[in-house]
């Protein structure tokens, strides 16, 4: 079982709870020689390199600006451990600006004699890079660096607005010993905080402290005597006293932030604390929110400058409409028929951006948008034709997972269309070419999406209702010499259709599927490959190929040891971790079934066979089956594999594992047969 719980903790007072202490962070220029001289640590003795303190901190100045500072500490141990010393700081160009301050850098190491050398970072060797229009970063290399090296950098961070608190990443790339983050709030800043870990903290604490801040109050007063009419306007600022809150969030021990196979984004199980502000008090004044309920929140963006009037008919629409429906058909059919006009009449730029920058008659006349921009082009139509539609904002896997605690739109970055018809509701992305309406991009399937209509307001789950499935037929001839002739006949469905019609569609069939099939093996050729042109989501996808091998390894004059699984071999266990604290991510259910018929020489029998093997999920998760059965010169081979779950949550990890091994032990058996 799991030995760690993901936290989700939300709350704005926290219960004081201070676990057993551990040694703070050094001053800047403080290192010890031990840890210059230590090669080697307990928590990943495979490291490259080990941040051994991160501390942060972010307060609101007297002036109302929040100040972050950060000084983090690093051993690089390995030479791939010197790419640690490439840093980037990102930060805000506008709405609201944020200016770095105070960078220092420096890189510690030994000299021959054992007498400790510092290389401090010139101004000279730090520069600027835009990112995009409102995103920069500051970068730099820390001079100096060699394997053995402790750096050190620090720096602040200036925002000119509250609404910006920094959240804190308490997991990196490499391990990391000790990490804390303190934020000193005053009290008329209301914050919302989330921690999100599967690791427990070392140290969770919140304190009171007495703080100032200079406020500005503005007041006016009539004038004195009769008829007068003109008001005079007074502002003066005061130095304020407040109390304030102050939190504190510690971890040690932190292991490195790995990627795993089948992992949606590593980054969205990171272990955090999120800030966000939720409204603001000051003295003499009401309470302003800043966040909304998630209805207001949909009124913003279906009313807003983000959907708005763009999503309106002109002629040019209505005129798609007349051309592309028809009235003898079904509202299902007529879905069908726009969706297909989009895909293929309009070009996705690549650009996922929640905001339309232009009417979806422009859009459609440009010919080419952004991806919310294509698909609310698909709503419009769809409207249009008396479809009931709407669009659907989501956050892609890239972009990470929605807190539905925070209605912010910074959280969302592209919309689907949400189309129901005879109360049943269908999913429309139409940026992908080749792609089926009934299927969604794997980028989009990304938790839940929100409706954009204030009378349905509600989260829909973002995922393909149709199973991926792939099914083979293999026929196989073994030849006196050992080598082997034979066909592969496959149809797919689903995702498994999509993919493999786009990857065959151009280029060399033969060099892609001898690497899908045949894992690249050069004991096989594909000798022929034939190919459906057509692909549509109402029939499978087919494709066969004629192959043939050399004779087998091992086998000799009066005997052959014969591997039955011809094609899809699966050669090693991809989930090799003992545990595993993210959950397994297929995307979408899965069945692949391979029906396998080998016809052996005529004076040869079965001298050995694998037995026939079921393992399953508890839960009927998933499982995997392979069945043999000889009959006479005829040896059937049934395997399949079976994912009912998309999913697979940390506390079932064991069992995928053990299955996943089972499988690939099962694959390496061989039939053994021998002459009469």
């Amino acid at each position: 079982m799991i030995r760690y719980i993901f936290l989700l903790f939300l709350s704005i007072i926290f219960t004081s709870s201070s676990l057993r202490a551990f040694q703070q962070p050094l001053d800047y220029g403080e290192i010890p020689k031990e840890q210059l001289e230590k090669k080697i640590y307990a928590i990943d003795s495979t490291a490259n390199a080990v941040i051994l303190f991160d501390k942060g901190e972010s307060y609101v100045d007297t002036d109302l600006k929040v100040r972050f500072k950060r000084h983090v500490r690093i051993k690089v141990l390995t030479d791939r451990g010197l790419e640690e010393g490439n840093v980037n700081i990102g930060f805000r160009t506008e709405d609201p600006e944020q200016d770095v301050r105070e960078v220092k850098a420096t890189a510690y190491s030994l000299s021959p004699g054992g007498k400790v050398k510092s290389s401090d970072l010139g101004k000279r060797e730090r520069f600027i890079e835009a990112v995009s229009d409102d995103w920069s970063e500051l970068r730099f290399s820390v001079p100096g660096l060699q394997v053995g090296s402790v750096f050190e950098y620090s720096y602040e961070i200036v925002t000119e607005s509250p609404l910006y608190m920094k959240s804190w990443q308490f997991q990196k790339e490499i391990p990391v010993l000790w990490t804390e983050y303190r934020v000193r709030t005053p009290q008329w800043f209301n914050y919302l905080t989330l921690v999100r870990s599967f690791y427990p903290l070392e140290e969770t604490s919140q304190s009171t402290f007495r703080g100032k801040a200079r406020l500005r109050f503005s007041s006016t007063q009539a004038p004195s005597g009769m008829g007068g009419t003109i008001q005079s306007r007074t502002e003066r600022s005061t130095l304020v006293s407040y109390d304030g809150l102050e939190y504190k969030w510690a971890m040690k021990d932190v292991p490195a932030l790995t990627d795993e196979p089948y992992l949606n984004s590593v980054e969205d199980y990171s272990a955090k604390v999120i800030l966000q502000l939720n409204s603001l008090q000051f003295p003499r004044s009401q309470t302003e929110p800043i966040l909304t309920n998630w209805y207001d929140f949909i009124k913003i963006v279906e009313e807003g400058d983000f959907f708005g009037d763009h999503i309106r008919s002109g002629s040019t629409l209505k005129n798609i409409v007349g051309n592309t429906t028809n009235s003898d058909q079904t509202k299902f059919e007529n879905m069908i028929a726009l969706y297909d006009h989009v895909r293929e009449k309009m070009n996705w730029n690549g650009d996922y951006e929640l905001e339309l920058k232009k009417d979806v008659d422009k859009v459609y006349e440009d010919r080419t948008g952004n991806g919310s921009e294509v698909n609310m082009v698909l709503v419009q139509l769809l409207r249009e034709a008396g479809i009931d539609a709407d669009p659907v904002i989501l956050s892609t896997r890239k972009h990470g997972q929605i807190l539905d605690v925070f209605p912010i739109v910074e959280q969302f970055n592209h919309a689907v269309a949400y189309a129901e018809i005879d109360s049943t509701n269908y999913l429309l992305d139409a940026t992908l070419k080749d792609k089926p309406f009934d299927l969604l991009p794997i980028d989009s399937q990304n938790g839940a999406g929100l409706i954009i209509d204030q009378e349905k307001a509600g989260w829909v789950p973002l995922i393909n209702k149709t199973k991926a499935e792939e099914t083979s037929l293999v026929t196989v001839k073994v030849n006196e010499n050992g080598s082997l002739s034979g066909k592969v006949e496959s149809k797919s469905q689903g995702y498994y259709a999509f993919s493999r019609y786009q990857r065959l569609k151009e280029g060399d069939r033969k060099e892609k599927l001898h690497n899908d099939l045949f894992s690249g093996d050069e004991i096989f050729t594909i000798d022929s490959v034939s190919v459906d042109q057509a692909y549509s989501w109402k029939e499978p996808f087919n494709y066969t190929v004629e192959f043939s091998s050399r004779g087998q390894a091992n086998s000799r004059p009066d005997v052959m040891y014969i591997n039955p699984f011809i094609v899809g071999k699966v050669s090693e266990n991809p989930f090799k971790r003992k545990e595993r604290n993210y959950p397994v991510d297929f995307n979408f259910p899965v069945i692949e079934k391979v029906v396998t018929r080998i016809r052996i020489p005529d004076g040869w029998e079965l001298d050995e066979a694998p037995e026939s093997k079921v393992v399953r999920l508890p839960g009927k998760l998933g499982e995997f089956k392979r069945i043999i059965q000889p009959s006479g010169n005829l040896i059937l081979m049934v395997y399949s594999f079976e994912m009912n779950a998309y999913k697979i949550q940390p506390d079932q990890y064991p069992y995928l594992q053990e299955m996943f091994q089972q499988l690939v032990n099962s694959m390496r058996e061989n039939i053994v047969i021998k002459k009469s």
